[in-house]
């Protein structure tokens, strides 16, 4: 990150995800999925950051779920007393994409009142506390709730998005109200999804109509709403004008706008039906038409520096970024908040009144694939990584700790564009998918450089100790796939290259670490790592904890085998890590996918092709992994300076039975054709090997088995699919 070209950087803010979201009788609660729920020391970790401010939860429903007479503070005292001591302003959030306690929801006439009660016994027990949030997104909750169906209260009309929004919006006034005769300094930060909406030239009326809603809630909270506002025929489907009319009598402009921002924020409406799959169409009742991404079509995002000025050009009110977030890798992150922190400071020096960037999801986020209504422990990663139970720092901690510091950061990784802005790798394919597994399709492959044409031809690569096999392929493309520059060695030309980093030190040329993905050697690469002080990277199978079948091992256990192709790998290993100490070796189970080599799982294809029944123990436990979530994850890691022996699985230890059931079912292969067997020594196949399963100490880092067999799955059918098409379009 290049410096600001204000010497006043805005400030950088920090928010932790704590949706509880209502889905039919169900609720889900982040802080619950997350853990901070019961980790009060995870405040020391903000603060350590150097956050000026924090987005913190006070919520109504898990506050006082049965009215504020029986409240519970016993938490909030905790968590809100530590934010004091520590110095860490917070910003309270009272509602966060909730319909309330159930006794209430956002349809009922009682939640306004409901909730300014509620705002009123949190000043008055917290009169210090100065900047509320009383409802996140109330324009984006009252379209999931009132308008799509997704949250309770799951309706799905005009009348019910427009009586949730008035009630969410009266709330927040109230609300403030209350607050303020407590503490007449408190301020309202009120956030807001305002993302633009673009489309085909046939439904530009409804992208105007969408581009119009979507200032709803803020013009709603500074009195626009008059006759003479474009959509107050709109809205008297589902208020009165009495109602109308309490927002300009009563007008509470935000202390400063919020300005949340996703790279999904702005839609693209397209009446094409036909290149879309029908899981897809929609309509408005006039027309029929897919609701998209826009960073999926050649239109492109609208971006953070044109969003804050569109919203300061409206309002001419203090602003903030209040939400930067991006679930995908770790490269790609710190890209995201570069673009933010840039445009932020970018529209300062313009001249509007911006006042921080906001991290958000400082421990990640659940389920939001889903939008929160399953529970299926889809994890996306933050500054801080959850899934061991303890909160891991990632790159992006470093990045705030730099940006609080200095107001820059820099990584090597960060050189390549975001995929949202490649033009190749962001828009929809042929089938109808946005790409293949990870966030996006394989980019173009330009940044491949061969050592032996040029070496080291530019400056902080990646260096890739390759022997071409399948894991050194699924590095390369994951790598192409990330624009993420790297070079290519065989483990024979790591002298000549350790000569000629020698020379180029001096000037600057050097790789920022180094990965060995070659079967031999990998003591050797390590070696070289340590002599030129880089980040290393290698890989071990899980046939170095060979012992029990039905057993399973995490990193902490000690190993002795008689084996003697145990013993060689696993004084290889050890003497990578005598060699290089700070090494990261990732150890995985059998591995599948595009790439697959002759193993068990090609060689049960190979017998199903012939009608051959695959005989597998039921009582042999292993864990096996997609090659491509390996490469990956294993990228994600380094970038992060992880070190030490990690073991990569994708969920709990399944047997072989189990595993073969699943490739069978992937593949469209009758069940007949799987058996169980009992006993080690029952194998169809050579291949199936005795392997205790790996479990890991730092948690499930791998997306689940069934996603990845669907994945690899689509790695197959794509290409063969996309080239059927192309012939029936010729023909």
């Amino acid at each position: 990150m290049e410096k600001s070209t204000e010497t006043a950087v805005v400030q950088l803010w920090g928010g932790v995800e704590c949706t509880v979201n209502r889905v039919q009788d169900r609720y889900c609660q982040q802080l619950l999925k997350s853990g901070h729920i019961d980790r009060v020391a995870d405040l020391n970790r903000f603060a350590q950051l150097g956050l000026r401010k924090i987005r913190y939860p006070l919520l109504w429903e898990t506050n006082a779920p049965n009215g504020v007479q029986d409240a519970d503070w016993t938490w909030a005292d905790e968590r809100f007393g530590r934010l004091r001591e520590l110095n860490l302003e917070p910003i309270a959030g009272l509602v966060h994409h909730g319909s309330g306690p159930s006794h209430t929801s956002l349809l009922d006439s009682s939640f306004a009142p409901g909730l300014a009660s509620f705002a009123r016994a949190c000043a008055e027990r917290y009169p210090w506390i100065t900047d509320y949030t009383p409802i996140n997104e109330p324009l984006t909750t009252a379209r999931f709730s009132g308008l799509y169906g997704i949250w309770y209260p799951h309706h799905r009309s005009s009348a019910s998005f427009v009586r949730a929004l008035v009630n969410e919006t009266r709330a927040t006034v109230l609300a403030m109200k209350e607050i303020r005769a407590v503490n007449p300094r408190a301020r309202l930060i009120q956030t807001e999804d305002v993302g633009t909406v673009t489309s085909a030239r046939r439904l530009s009326y409804q992208a105007a109509f969408e581009n119009e809603r979507r200032w709803l809630s803020l013009d709603l909270l500074c009195g626009r709403v008059d006759p003479d506002h474009p959509l107050y025929d709109f809205m008297c489907k589902g208020a009165s004008e009495a109602e109308l009319a309490f927002f300009c009598e009563n007008p509470c402009p935000p202390d400063v706008i919020g300005v949340n921002y996703y790279v999904t924020s702005d839609r693209f409406l397209d009446h094409n039906l036909g290149a879309y799959p029908a899981s897809m169409h929609g309509g408005n009742g006039r027309d029929a038409y897919v609701d998209i991404e826009a960073v999926r079509t050649p239109t492109g995002i609208n971006g953070h520096a044109n969003q804050l000025r569109a919203t300061w050009q409206r309002y001419r009110l203090p602003l903030a970024i209040t939400e930067v977030h991006l679930d995908c890798h770790r490269e790609e992150q710190l890209r995201w908040l570069d673009e933010a922190w840039q445009a932020a400071n970018l529209v300062k020096s313009e001249g509007a009144t911006v006042e921080a960037v906001t991290v958000w999801s400082l421990l990640g986020a659940y389920d939001w694939n889903s939008l929160c209504t399953k529970d299926e422990k889809h994890y996306e990663s933050g500054p801080f990584d959850v899934r061991s139970g303890q909160p891991r720092p990632t790159a992006v901690a470093r990045a705030i700790e730099s940006l609080s510091d200095t107001g820059t950061f820099s990584h090597p990784t960060m050189r390549g564009q975001g995929w949202w802005r490649r033009t190749k790798t962001r828009i929809l394919n042929e089938s109808g998918n946005q790409g293949r597994s990870g966030c996006f399709e394989a980019a173009p492959k330009r940044f491949l450089h061969l050592l032996n044409e040029d070496p080291l031809a530019a400056q902080q690569l990646l260096l890739i100790v390759s022997d071409g096999g399948p894991l050194s392929r699924s590095l390369i493309r994951a790598c192409e796939d990330r624009e993420l520059e790297h070079s290519l060695s065989s483990p024979g030309e790591l002298q000549r290259i350790s000569q000629e980093l020698n020379i180029r030190l001096t000037s600057g040329m050097r790789p920022w670490a180094v990965v060995h993905a070659a079967h031999a050697q990998a003591s050797a690469t390590a070696a070289f790592a340590t002599a030129h002080n880089l980040p290393f990277l290698t890989f071990f199978t899980d046939l170095v904890t060979q012992g029990e079948p039905h057993l399973s091992f995490d990193e902490s256990h000690l190993f002795a085998f008689s084996d003697e192709a145990t013993v060689a790998k696993l004084g290889e290993e050890a003497l990578v890590q005598q060699v290089c100490p700070h090494a990261l070796l990732v150890r995985s189970g059998p591995l599948f996918g595009a790439t697959t080599q002759e193993n068990a799982f090609a060689q049960a294809l190979s017998l199903w092709k012939q009608s051959t029944v695959v005989v597998a123990p039921d009582d042999v436990f292993v864990a096996p992994a997609f090659t491509l979530d390996v490469a990956h994850v294993a990228l994600d890691l380094l970038i992060d300076e992880e070190q030490g022996v990690w073991h990569f699985t994708h969920q709990d230890p399944v047997s072989w039975l189990q595993v073969m059931q699943m490739w069978a079912a992937l593949h469209g292969v009758d069940d007949s054709l799987v058996r169980a067997a009992v006993g080690t020594k029952a194998y169809s196949f050579a291949a199936l090997h005795v392997g205790s399963a790996l479990t890991s100490k730092h948690g499930h880092v791998l997306p689940s088995l069934q996603s990845a067999f669907a994945r690899h799955a689509r790695e197959v059918a794509e290409p063969a699919a996309i080239l059927s098409q192309r012939k029936a379009r010729s023909s």
